[in-house]
């Protein structure tokens, strides 16, 4: 993308970012807050930023992110094209979520919602409670680095009930650790002799009378090394107590699976809970919550944070949710003494479903159908939606299951020609009604086992068996992908009463990243200049924009008249101008009309279609209808192609830049426009007279405002603003100034610049337009009135 693309899109964009302490999750486990992150970048990088209004853009390639494919519903890790940062706005909305997380954006930035049945982008101010938001079931793929499980299993048990103390002045180093469980004990001493550390322990009673184990290692070395290589397990001071600012080890959250689980193994002997109900973790840190709350989802494992108030301090509970994820957690703490207890937690669990884990309401309408048309809904599945209620995952994966086994069961009995199994799916009155032959002929000809008819029956029976095929693939992708949905809790408005920036990371071409357990949305890049690689037009816009002056002048280009940047202008694939011409018979029937409206004697004109029928007729081919391009279009618009292309730099051997009449966004533009055509038509196939048609209307519109001042098609003036030729008298108009600068104090003189330029065929008048666009544009300046240089 080019850097004005760029700068245009982003300044479009600017009120759709993250506040600058949002944590963003990167690919190798790590997390770091996006404006430290984007600030830095920038700062270190200040020759390759590009600049916008308000608006701050550097493209980057060594951040990997894990960006989210909507399409199959998973993880995928790319890196990041660019981050940037904008003028921060008056406010932030701040959201919090069912997962016990929250996010704070600006008012605009897009929050993925489920809404009406459909995956929608909705602005953050228009969020409300209850709304579903889009999330993750596990984070994926995350290989992590090779990591001493030994020292992992120490970080574990320090971070949870250990402890560090230092008085530099005596020479003072301590780590300790402190629990009234002997085997816990003699498991943290057993690590500190394989990582080679000397320890004392002391022993005392408590008033319940149990004993209390404190093992200390007073090791100067030690305690100096474990600061060097894990910071963040020695917090900096601050009135705040130690533990409630404790955060899990950079080193850990990158590690492999293996370091991961002995981290969790051992942490859980020092802060995790068993209750009746539930299993996890329990911390005063909130960032430590968070963090624990990303390791087990990277290991597959799903949970939500639950404050907690114990008189004046905030606890902060991690609760495993769900049995495949207890399941799952019970296997890296096997080796825990309340592992009982958390086998009797799964046997209730597995009886009762997970009311955290739904799928909305309209999925299972979708369900009901495929049930319905293979003639297996029990009806439960209809109670819910009746309620309009969320059903649980386990429910409808049952329900998914058993219609995958349907599909291959009456597949086997098409294919050995079974024909009661396929009647139980197709019924003899749907087959006469397809076939136009009496029912009793069709039910006759079946007993007889009549080739045609079961032949028949066969292709309608693969043709139903196909559409509930296609729609049970895509109930499947949101039941078993990557995807879950959270709720919104809470809403807050916060005023900006600090913050100078806000800021974005963009990842190609997904747009959504994955962090805090949540499917989230980043900048969005639109096109790639005059070189298009891909661009899915999942929407289609119709804009309308009146000329700066009132009216269309003729002799000046579209994008000189119209108030949009050319880099936007540019992304419609046909641009019409409407001229309101004198024409005497048209501006004598539109003034009989309006007085005839004004008196009340206005002709009721019915439309030669109906509006319903319309809307009826646009609503099923935007749903049915997907045209493919035949052989014979794909020629059509080749051979169009390439014949525009072969006509650049013919006409003339000036130097510079050649006209342009036709670049890879008009081809774009040119297959869409030949497929809504064959759509328009209800047809499958998109053919030659379709791309015919689409290349008439592209050439009509181009004509209409493309023509440089010679009469030749040139996408320039929609690219950039300027005909190719303007561009090349820019240019000479530059090089000539450069030429002439030097041979005055002030710069080149006018009048030589109008001298030297009418060599090259550009008129006086020409060259003093010039010379004030390239001062506006910053290109030039006046040292004195009437000569120039070059910036």
């Amino acid at each position: 993308m080019s850097d004005r693309d760029r700068s245009s899109i982003h300044e479009a964009l600017e009120q759709q970012s993250y506040h600058r302490d949002f944590e963003i999750l990167l690919a190798d486990g790590r997390k770091v807050k996006i404006g430290e992150l984007v600030d830095s970048l920038i700062e270190a990088n200040r020759d390759k930023v590009i600049l916008g209004k308000d608006t701050e853009i550097l493209p980057i390639d060594e951040i990997e992110l894990l960006a989210y494919d909507l399409e199959r519903k998973e993880i995928v890790k790319v890196k990041a094209d660019r981050v940037s940062r904008h003028k921060a706005p008056e406010k932030f909305i701040r959201l919090k979520f069912s997962n016990g997380r929250e996010i704070t954006v600006t008012p605009e930035h897009p929050i993925m919602v489920w809404e009406k049945g459909k995956i929608r982008e909705k602005p953050a101010e228009k969020i409300r409670p209850g709304d579903l938001v889009l999330a993750v079931r596990r984070y994926t793929p995350m290989e992590g680095k090779n990591f001493d499980e030994t020292t992992a299993k120490f970080l574990g048990f320090l971070l949870s009930e250990g402890f560090t103390y230092a008085n530099p002045s005596n020479s003072y180093y301590e780590v300790g650790f402190t629990n009234t469980d002997e085997r816990i004990v003699e498991e943290f001493k057993g690590l500190l002799k394989k990582l080679g550390a000397k320890y004392a322990i002391q022993i005392r009673e408590k008033t319940d009378g149990k004993k209390l184990y404190t093992v200390r290692t007073i090791s100067k070395d030690f305690y100096l090394k474990l600061k060097e290589e894990f910071p963040e397990v020695f917090p900096e001071k601050s009135n705040e107590r130690p533990a409630r600012r404790k955060r899990l080890p950079t080193k850990i959250l990158e590690a492999n699976e293996r370091a991961k689980k002995a981290f969790l193994n051992a942490f859980f002997k020092g802060d995790g809970f068993v209750d009746k109900y539930r299993v996890g973790f329990t911390t005063s840190s909130k960032a430590m919550a968070e963090d624990l709350q990303d390791v087990l989802l990277s290991l597959g494992i799903y949970s939500y944070i639950l404050e907690e108030r114990r008189g004046k301090t905030t606890y902060y509970k991690v609760i495993v949710s769900g049995t495949e994820d207890i399941e799952r957690f019970a296997e890296i703490v096997r080796d825990d003494p309340r592992i009982t207890r958390i086998e009797q937690l799964l046997k209730t669990s597995r009886k009762k479903r997970n009311y955290r884990d739904v799928i909305p309401t309209e999925v299972l309408e979708e369900l009901r159908v495929v049930l319905n048309s293979l003639h297996i809904n029990d009806g439960r599945m209809t109670k819910n939606i009746k309620a309009r209620q969320n059903a649980n995952r386990e429910r409808v994966q049952e329900y998914v299951k058993k219609a995958g086994k349907k599909i291959a069961e009456l597949k086997d009995a098409i294919e050995r020609r079974d024909v009661e199994r396929i009647r139980g799916f197709v019924t003899v009155r749907e087959l006469s009604k397809r076939i136009n032959v009496p029912y009793s002929t069709v039910l006759y000809r079946l007993k007889r086992k009549h080739e045609e008819t079961v032949k028949a029956l066969a292709e309608l029976a693969n043709e139903k068996l196909r559409k509930a095929e296609k729609k049970l693939a895509e109930i499947r992708t949101i039941v078993e992908g990557n995807l879950r949905f959270l709720r919104v809790t809470k809403i807050e408005e916060l005023p900006n009463d600090r913050w100078e920036w806000v800021y974005d990371v963009t990842v190609e071409p997904y747009h959504l990243f994955v962090s805090h357990g949540l499917v989230l949305h980043n900048t969005v890049s639109i096109s790639k200049a005059g070189i298009t690689a891909t661009l899915n037009a999942r929407t289609t816009v119709i804009a309308a924009a009146n000329p700066k002056y009132g009216r269309f002048n003729r002799m000046k280009s579209l994008p000189e008249q119209v108030d949009l940047p050319p880099t936007l202008l540019s992304r419609f694939d046909l641009l019409f101008v409407l001229l309101d011409e004198p024409d005497e018979k048209l501006d004598s029937e539109i003034a009989e009309h309006i007085l005839k409206v004004r008196k009340g004697e206005a002709e009721t004109v019915a439309p030669k279609i109906p509006h319903e029928l319309l809307k009826k007729y646009i609503a099923y081919a935007r749903k049915n209808i997907k045209p493919v391009l035949s052989k014979e279009a794909m020629e059509e618009i080749k051979r169009y192609y390439v014949k525009m292309r072969r006509t650049i730099g013919r006409g003339g051997n000036e130097e510079g830049i050649k006209p342009i009449p036709i670049t890879a966004r008009q081809l774009e533009a040119l297959i869409r426009l030949s497929e809504a055509h064959a759509k328009m038509r209800l047809s499958e196939i998109v053919t030659k007279e379709d791309a015919r048609a689409a290349i008439e209307l592209m050439e009509y519109t181009l004509r209409k405002t493309a023509m440089d001042e010679e009469g030749n098609i040139d996408v320039s003036i929609l690219e950039v603003g300027k005909s190719s030729k303007k561009i090349n008298k820019m240019d000479k108009i530059l090089s000539i100034i450069k030429e002439l600068q030097d041979l005055e104090d002030y710069g080149a003189p006018r009048e030589e610049i109008i001298k030297e330029a009418s060599r090259y065929g550009i008129g006086k008048s020409e060259v003093e337009k010039i010379l004030e666009e390239l001062k506006a544009n910053s290109m030039i300046y006046e040292p004195r009135s009437g000569y120039y240089k070059v910036l």
